[in-house]
């Protein structure tokens, strides 16, 4: 999968919904705040889709990246494998995985911020003069 591939296919699903009738070119580059020649060009090739036009896209139609990957492509990328992106990261040695912390002042290594209580008031280098 390249990104072009996906550029691909989110050019596809708006000339879907032109061919559909969902809308006109006008009236989509309206909503997208482009010009209608502009939005054309990209239509046909003639442009390049940026990436800014491409999230206006996506947050029109309330979808995402994922909208644009087929199911066998999910899956590929969802299913835990042996090296894949979805499979578990080795914990170092002395690490229970079952264990639970539920906050950072129950494990030492976590740095958290102290309770104003324990903090120390700053001195203020301002004096006020007579």
């Amino acid at each position: 999968m390249v990104f072009s591939t996906l550029k691909a296919r989110l050019i596809r699903f708006i000339v879907t919904r032109i061919s559909n009738g969902e809308f006109s070119e006008r009236g989509l580059a309206r909503l997208l705040r482009v010009s209608q020649p502009q939005l054309h060009k990209v239509l046909k090739g003639e442009r390049k889709l940026t990436s800014d036009l491409a999230d206006r896209i996506l947050a029109r139609f309330e979808i995402s990246v994922l909208d644009l990957l087929e199911s066998p492509e999910l899956k590929v990328h969802l299913t835990p494998q042996s090296g894949g992106p979805m499979s578990p990261m080795p914990l170092e040695d002395g690490i229970d995985p079952d264990s639970k912390v539920s906050s950072p002042a129950q494990n030492p290594d976590i740095p958290h911020k102290r309770p104003a209580s324990e903090t120390t008031p700053r001195k203020s280098s301002w004096t006020k003069t007579a």
